[in-house]
């Protein structure tokens, strides 16, 4: 029989659609038009709602749920950015939730203690699902650059951190100390893998630290689980002060080398500017740029159309460049979005940027 498709934004429902029947294993594809808006929503389709006519072996799979930003259009984005970005805001906000302040009460401040490494875990989480996502639609020669490699292993290690941390935090809800212990050892192990590691040329070494502090937190854990076992030679209160200035310290070290992340990434990125030397904000079809990376020996940039087609390169033996905006081809880059690849020598370093640029009609801008 016949069933509905319904879209909903942010819970609004915006249209409905009518299938009739499918037979098993039969596909179909329905689709609407929305006029996205600015800022963060919740996008869901219901099939089968909410009246259920169709009798089905599972009944819990008949929704999908994904929240999305839209955000202002952008003449350029740097897609390697932006992956740092993601990596450096998780080890900010998962720090973040680790500093905890000491209390008098014990039960309050393992309960706090419980709620901190679930926030943690939760900050992780999405950082992963950020960096799993992304760079997405790359064409096929740039999907294989070593960064894009890389995203997909640091999304696992996030992956990791989150369910570590999640099993500390179950652990200690139910008095596992020693199940705690467990999920915290993991956590160290996967910072220590994150500071060997290096995305886009930006190591996190200072990770080495954060995953020492931690194996001081362990160590506290363990004398904790003795005292709450009823051991008089452990002070409870001082045990469970001196953990929390360990873990207040492993958060302090997971915002620093997301600090430092953020700091060296702005200080790396590729500027493009416009004929008058403004920083770009929208490209318009044909129009001039200087592209430019502060303290280069040399600089290559190469623009791809979305099926990885070669439209322009430039290089040279200085830290800027100059672009006419047409291809090599010699005609003005029509509207549309397009993918770049700039690498940067400086020294005896060479560093790849990925990112995207978007030209609009070159009639826009005289109605501006």
């Amino acid at each position: 029989g016949f069933f509905n498709v319904s879209f909903l934004v942010d819970r609004s429902q915006i249209g409905r659609r009518q299938l009739n029947g499918l037979r098993a294993r039969q596909q179909a594809t329905v689709q609407i038009n929305w006029k996205a808006q600015l800022g963060t929503h919740t996008l869901e389709v219901e099939v089968d709602q909410p009246f259920g006519r169709i009798i089905e072996s599972n009944e819990t799979n008949n929704d999908l749920r994904r929240k999305i930003t839209v955000l202002p259009l952008q003449g350029v984005r740097s897609l390697t950015g932006e992956l740092l970005g993601a990596v450096a805001q998780g080890l900010e906000r998962a720090g973040q939730s680790l500093q905890l302040k000491p209390d008098p009460d014990l039960f309050k401040l393992l309960n706090r203690l419980t709620e901190a490494l679930g926030a943690a875990s939760g900050a992780f989480s999405q950082a992963a699902s950020s960096l799993e996502g992304a760079p997405a639609g790359l064409p096929a020669q740039l999907a294989q650059e070593p960064q894009v490699q890389m995203s997909s292993t640091f999304s696992g290690l996030y992956a990791d951190l989150a369910q570590s941390l999640k099993q500390a935090q179950r652990a200690l809800s139910q008095a596992n100390l020693a199940s705690a212990e467990a999920g915290l050892d993991r956590t160290k192990d996967r910072l220590a893998q994150l500071a060997e590691l290096s995305l886009a040329g930006i190591r996190l070494t200072s990770l080495a630290r954060a995953a020492a502090t931690l194996q001081q937190v362990i160590e506290q854990t363990k004398q904790l689980e003795k005292a709450l076992g009823g051991d008089q030679n452990v002070p409870v209160d001082q045990v469970v002060t001196d953990l929390l200035d360990q873990l207040s310290a492993t958060g302090q070290d997971m915002v620093s080398a997301g600090q430092q992340t953020v700091q060296s990434a702005s200080q790396r990125m590729v500027r493009f500017r416009d004929a008058e030397g403004k920083s770009l904000q929208r490209y318009f079809s044909g129009q001039e740029l200087e592209i430019a990376a502060p303290g280069a020996g040399s600089l290559q940039w190469v623009l791809f159309d979305p099926e990885g087609k070669l439209l322009a390169q430039l290089q040279t033996k200085s830290e800027r460049l100059h672009w006419s905006g047409h291809t090599d081809e010699g005609a003005p880059l029509p509207a549309g979005r397009y993918f770049y690849r700039a690498e940067v020598t400086e020294g005896r370093e060479a560093r790849v940027e990925l990112g995207t640029l978007t030209a609009e009609s070159a009639t826009k801008s005289s109605t501006n």
